[in-house]
């Protein structure tokens, strides 16, 4: 999950540069599906999450759209994730999938990306919901409400889970 805070810290910035379509309809500037199989589970840094490999095959619907006033003036910018993940490893696969929302918006007057997020499915292994409040220049959580586990304690659970049969 900590990958889509950094996607979305970076959306946050696209968001201000691109273009409008027209004064007061949104400028839909992303959306795409795509489909990822058998890829490494790693952190934003590309680090293994656990100490033996993990993989995640998921299907990700990505949409971005900028939002203008009648002037044409840039308002607000909002990045949305959504998606299904499948984690396994060499000797186990989790038996449900993960599925996940995550909305950015990100405001440009405040140089902040509040985020809301939730993630169902893997309850106690993988469990976010709530809103979070990031400053897009330092990365700094300003504000946070609700379950955040993955963001603060790491893939602990996770990786228990997904660990070879002893």
């Amino acid at each position: 999950m900590r990958r889509v805070f950094t996607i979305a810290a970076v959306v946050g910035l696209l968001c201000v540069m691109a273009v409008p379509a027209s004064a007061e309809k949104p400028f839909v500037w992303l959306d795409e599906t795509f489909v990822v199989e058998d890829a490494p589970f790693v952190d934003e840094f590309g680090d293994p999450v656990c100490e033996f490999p993990v993989y995640v095959s998921e299907t990700v619907k990505l949409r971005g759209t900028d939002h203008y006033d009648k002037d044409g003036n840039f308002v607000f910018g909002v990045f949305h994730a959504r998606g299904t993940s499948y984690y396994y490893s060499d000797d186990v696969t989790l038996p449900k999938a993960e599925h996940w929302s995550w909305v950015s918006t990100f405001d440009v007057e405040t140089l902040t990306n509040p985020m809301r997020g939730n993630s169902w499915g893997l309850i106690g292994i993988l469990e976010e919901r709530g809103r979070i409040v990031f400053d897009v220049q330092t990365g700094e959580v300003l504000f946070e409400a609700g379950k955040w586990p993955v963001f603060h304690d790491g893939f602990g659970p996770l990786c228990d889970a997904l660990a070879p049969p002893a």
